[in-house]
């Protein structure tokens, strides 16, 4: 499927959540992998509207590809250089509480995802994430 794009803000996010899970529905995996997509889609998608554009005015790039029993999910933006994968979350047993905000979100999609690769080029983010869905 070709890139769609979308505005980064929370209109534009929820066109992009909405998209995604269309898309998905098309294929017959089982419930908890749509949930599971949904989950990562929506951190990956959020992170780009709070921290990609300072001035909250940009855009970024969702590219599908299902094939077999693998969904490759393409998230890009010309925002701040962010690697996800560098973040730490070092606080993971401790209480809500005393948690520092940040960082967990990643740590869902990275236990949630078969796979997960950054890299940043021309100027771009690119995240990329396959689930398998058998």
């Amino acid at each position: 499927m070709k890139p769609m794009q979308f505005q980064a803000n929370l209109t534009g996010m929820q066109q992009a959540l909405s998209y995604i899970e269309k898309t998905i529905q098309l294929y017959s995996f089982p419930l908890r992998k749509d949930k599971q997509i949904a989950i990562i889609a929506d951190e990956l998608v959020s992170n780009i509207i709070r921290y990609a554009y300072p001035m909250n005015q940009g855009y970024f790039l969702v590219k599908i590809k299902i094939k077999k029993n693998k969904i490759k999910m393409q998230f890009c933006d010309y925002g701040i250089p962010f690697n996800p994968l560098l973040k730490e979350v070092s606080h993971v047993q401790e209480s809500y509480q005393a948690r520092p905000i940040g960082g967990l979100g990643i740590h869902i999609v990275k236990q949630l995802a078969s796979r997960i690769k950054y890299k940043r080029k021309k100027g771009k983010n690119i995240v990329t994430v396959i689930v398998s869905c058998l």
